[in-house]
């Protein structure tokens, strides 16, 4: 191998002094950083160029087990959704940066399906009119009359009554309807022992529940409230409960709680009020049952407050004076509050839904709000059944319906034994369809249960009822899926799983607002496992996959169930580039024109400069520098390797030197 030698002493031509900072392409090959390069290149030891393999890197540390890396592929998927919506990203942190966060089993956005079976995702039934909207907004509440459930509406004019007469076949008896001009309008219905009580605009109202039965309402208590107002009625603590209202003249009116009796069968003067607020124009919002005591919401101006009401230690016990247990921060108007099995309350604002744990004496830990309005609006009443709190709900599509919290699946890690966890679980749930299986758009009013069918009213619309039918088709989109990087990916390979015999599955991946472009068709009756389909995707930082299951054709109750998705990618970050570089490195050089340069020292400097950009791992400019400009070529390298060569001693003569073979690669 021919390596270039020092320059023998003296030359023919003379010798010029230089700094080899000459960056204009005269003379020199190469520049890095700010210092120029002859080419040392020799057929032996040419220049070489070439690309650098792209490097076996894991996304960060997954909690799913379909995400990991498997060799050359990133691998993310889904194998169960029970721990809800509202997931933006689905390498976000979790819980406190927790090992084991719900993060792995969340997603985006759904309409139309069931996520809480674990490991399993399936279409929801449809909830199907019962009563339809002629005047006022309907009001829902249920009971039992012996062993028939009754679903009870009010119309603000008129009570109807409506019996579920066989609940697996969804058989209804005909509806009965009880009214009375004398009633005035109607605000409120409570049923209790077989007698619904109602609130009216002139008064306190009882009336046999029973449908089959001839009867007749007697008023027994008159009152007339303030113009505009309305009074409420709660059952609690096995007291029947009047929040109502005090007239000041010209300074308003005081919200006061009375406790009637039960007992009463005739007209007689409502009692003297347990307690007033001071505070003149206070407003009654809704009221709950606790452990300790009975709950109530209640809104002043822009001002939102919780109280406790407790029985005192006198015999008989007496409802004492309220204890503020929370305020809601200022703007967010509460609308609603339902308790869940003695330990949680439900709190619907205008800003969403809250969760409160009840502490052993009745104090609440106050949750922040479950629900962005990016995923939805939470409009009425929150109502707890079985493991879940459900509230009035507006999905992203405008259909009214409801909204589901399971209060069984918390997502906040508990540090502290005593921390209350008070993040749960949510997911948009049931929507309100047609005869013609279109969703229903409005707002819904109240949410109520019977027999295990969960009913609301509807704005403009009217009663809904939980029925057999499943919705036609549904959807769930997927948290962003980024394998930990903002780096682009590219998708090779997708697989989607389902379960059953019926019904079809589809897969959709999009980059920016789904559901974007079809990618599987899953035919259950056919196949019940996609396989790796390869996908050809343009890179991205982000994608999102949009599963959608549609109905059995010809069915109403037969549907598919999605198992599993998975994504396998790869970076596609673009290739880097390595130059290896041979460069004359002496104080006396020849340079490509013939022209000679000197100056003692220049060698030195020149190694020192590679070395030091070597061990800081800085990127520098490097430039190819050909007297063509069009030739001329500009990157920002690094400096991987260095060796330096020197062929023999230099005498006292020569110049000092040798040939340093340098490893750049791209940085850009």
């Amino acid at each position: 191998m021919r390596i270039p030698g020092r320059i023998p002493y003296p030359l023919l031509r003379r010798a010029v002094a230089t700094d080899y900072r000459d960056e204009t392409g005269e003379g020199y090959d190469y520049s890095i950083g700010a210092l120029a390069y002859v080419s040392g290149a020799t057929r032996d030891n040419p220049l070489i160029v070439k690309s650098v393999p792209l490097e076996d890197r894991e996304f960060v540390a997954a909690d799913g087990p379909l995400e990991r890396t498997l060799g050359q592929w990133w691998l993310q998927g889904q194998a169960s959704w029970h721990a809800g919506a509202g997931q933006a990203y689905r390498d976000a942190p979790g819980a406190e940066g927790q090992p084991g966060s719900p993060n792995a089993v969340r997603y985006a956005l759904s309409f139309g399906v069931d996520p809480w079976t674990q490991g399993e995702l399936s279409l929801l039934p449809q909830a199907r009119r019962r009563q339809a909207q002629t005047g006022a907004p309907l009001y829902v509440t249920s009971d039992r009359v012996g062993p028939k459930p009754v679903l009870i509406v009010n119309d603000m004019a008129s009570i109807t009554l409506h019996v579920l007469t066989d609940a697996a076949a969804d058989v209804w008896a005909p509806p009965v309807t009880r009214t009375d001009p004398a009633w005035g309008q109607v605000y409120m219905t409570v049923p209790v022992a077989g007698v619904l009580w109602f609130v009216t605009s002139n008064g306190v109202w009882r009336i046999p529940l029973d449908p089959f039965a001839t009867a007749t309402a007697v008023k027994v208590y008159a009152w007339t409230p303030p113009a505009g107002i309305k009074p409420r009625l709660m059952f609690a603590r096995e007291r029947l409960i009047a929040l109502g209202y005090v007239g000041l003249g010209a300074n308003g009116f005081q919200a006061a709680l009375y406790e009637l009796d039960q007992s009463k069968e005739a007209a007689t003067e409502l009692p003297a009020p347990i307690y007033k607020f001071p505070t003149p124009g206070m407003l009654w919002v809704d009221g709950c049952d606790g452990p300790s005591g009975f709950y109530t919401v209640t809104q002043s101006g822009a001002k939102g407050f919780i109280h406790l009401w407790t029985l005192t230690s006198a015999n008989p016990p007496v409802i004492g004076a309220p204890l503020q247990m929370a305020e809601l921060p200022w703007g967010e108007i509460p609308t609603g509050i339902d308790s869940y099995l003695g330990s949680m309350l439900g709190i619907t604002t205008s800003n969403g839904l809250r969760v409160a744990e009840i502490g052993s004496d009745g104090a609440l830990a106050l949750g922040p709000n479950l629900v962005d309005r990016e995923y939805g609006k939470v409009g009425a009443n929150a109502f707890g059944y079985d493991r879940f709190l459900f509230a009035g709900f507006t999905h992203t599509n405008g259909a009214a319906g409801l909204l589901r919290v399971d209060l069984s699946m918390p997502l906040v890690s508990q540090q502290v034994a005593y921390q209350p966890a008070q993040r749960y679980a949510w997911a948009p749930d049931l929507a309100a369809y047609d005869d013609t299986e279109k969703p229903v758009n409005g707002s819904t009013i109240e949410v109520s249960a019977i027999a295990g069918r969960l009913v609301f009213s509807v704005s403009g619309q009217g009663v809904y009822v939980q029925s057999n039918r499943l919705v036609p088709d549904g959807t769930l989109t997927s948290s962003a899926v980024r394998y930990g990087t903002l780096e682009e990916k590219r998708l090779r390979f997708a697989r989607v799983t389902g379960r059953g015999v019926t019904g079809r599955l589809e897969a959709y991946l999009s980059t920016g607002d789904p559901p974007g472009r079809l990618l599987i068709g899953l035919d259950l009756s056919k196949d019940r496992d996609s396989g790796d389909i390869p996908l050809y995707e343009p890179a991205a930082q982000a994608f999102r996959v949009t599963l959608v299951l549609v109905r059995e054709p010809g069915s109403t109750t037969l549907g598919p169930v999605a198992v599993s998705w998975q994504l396998k990618a790869s970076p596609a970050q673009p290739r880097q580039v390595y130059f290896v570089l041979p460069l004359l490195l002496y104080d006396r050089e020849i340079d490509s024109q013939g022209q000679e340069v000197q100056r003692n020292g220049a060698a030195l400097e020149r190694l020192l400069a590679l070395r030091n950009a070597n061990r800081t791992g800085e990127a520098v400019r490097f430039k190819v520098l050909h007297h063509h400009q069009e030739q001329r070529y500009t990157a920002m390298v690094t400096v991987e390797d260095l060796q330096f060569v020197q062929p023999d001693s230099p005498r006292i003569d020569s110049a000092w030197g040798g040939v340093v073979n340098v490893t750049l690669k791209t940085a850009e």
